[in-house]
């Protein structure tokens, strides 16, 4: 079947290509078609998925806000684990940062 519905499709899209080949008009006629058709798809997306997007995301940051600070992003256990080594990568990352100044002799 799917094979089937390729061919008609492959047979419809290059019937067209002679005539829009000959014919200036209706090659600006099809152009003019396509770029409609690229407006208006943008223009309900702008309009449609766009709002429903922001809607999400504030209902999101709301429910984030009025949750108590103490508690774990997520529930998730290793939270200290990372937050502790981005602090001591941190630390690292400062130690190097001297020996490199004081190896260059900048103040």
């Amino acid at each position: 079947m799917y094979a089937l519905i390729q061919a008609i499709f492959t047979v419809a899209t290059l019937a067209l290509t002679v005539p829009l080949f000959k014919s200036y008009r209706m090659h600006t006629c099809f152009e003019v078609f396509k770029l409609s058709a690229t407006v208006w798809n943008g223009g309900n997306y702008i309009f449609e998925v766009m709002p429903r997007q922001a809607v999400a995301k504030n209902k999101k940051k709301e429910e984030t806000s009025s949750s108590p600070s103490n508690v774990q992003p997520n529930g998730d256990k290793n939270y200290a684990l990372c937050r502790r080594a981005s602090v001591e990568d941190l630390a690292e990352s400062m130690v190097l940062l001297d020996n490199m100044k004081s190896a260059v002799h900048i103040d």
